[in-house]
């Protein structure tokens, strides 16, 4: 009986960070100020942005025909914010802005492999909920042999995503888990910044370009002496504990 009741251990999903407040209220309404400013594209069931390429979903690629228009002044403020807090060690490639509203949601899905092992992103509006899943095979070992079960056991995470909250994941999280987001209630908007690194550029893309809307045109170098996991200056919910198209 004791068995029973015990209480379960929780599932780690090693590469996944959530901070909350990873900025104050003052960036976030700029932010979705700024965001809605631009051009929105409508080719997806959801409004979208694309900053320095832009992601081709049918050949499910990057092409050298899809350079986007380069960093807007506000993401380029954003990336050297979470720089100088020791959120990010180095300047994104590829921005993605989803927006999502009532009954606006997104599938299932592992980021293309196109995209580096680090993807990060800032939520802004209101909070949703981000479903984890992976699936493994459980198997069984004796002295002689190892047997393994024809049933996939489905591993099952739910996180929420609050505005201000700065999402990381690599590794394990970036590609052995899947991520969605369930459809928005009725009144819910909600826009997320998601950032890429490209290693791979299709054609020859200089940072400069992709920044050249950056008040000083410049990285301070010293503010990439950090690793991409510092959280001891922010509230944070349990990095890496948990209690799957694009963010």
């Amino acid at each position: 009986m004791e068995d029973f009741f015990k209480k379960k251990e929780p599932i780690i999903i090693e590469g996944l960070t959530i901070i909350e407040n990873a900025i104050d209220k003052e960036m976030h309404d700029k932010l979705w100020k700024e965001v809605n400013k631009e051009e929105w594209l409508t080719d997806l069931s959801r409004r979208t942005q694309h900053y320095g390429y832009k992601y081709n979903y049918k050949s499910r690629s990057l092409k050298s025909e899809d350079i986007a228009p380069p960093f807007p002044q506000w993401a380029s403020d954003l990336c050297c914010h979470l720089m100088k807090e020791g959120l990010i060690n180095d300047f994104p490639q590829q921005l993605i802005v989803n927006e999502y509203k009532d009954g606006q949601g997104i599938s299932a899905h592992i980021d293309s492999k196109i995209f580096d092992n680090i993807i990060f992103s800032i939520s802004l509006g209101s909070t949703c909920k981000m479903i984890f899943k992976k699936s493994i095979q459980p198997t069984t070992t004796t002295k002689t042999t190892t047997t393994t079960s024809e049933k996939a056991e489905v591993l099952k995470v739910e996180k929420q995503l609050a505005p201000r909250a700065f999402l990381l994941i690599k590794d394990e999280a970036r590609f052995n888990w899947t991520h969605e987001i369930p459809k928005l209630k009725k009144g819910q908007h909600r826009i997320s910044l998601t950032f890429r690194f490209v290693s791979k550029p299709p054609s020859p893309l200089l940072k400069s370009k992709l920044i050249s809307n950056n008040k000083n045109n410049e990285i301070k170098t010293e503010t990439t002496k950090t690793t991409t996991t510092t959280t001891t200056t922010k509230e944070k919910i349990e990095t890496n504990i948990v209690d799957d198209d694009d963010d």
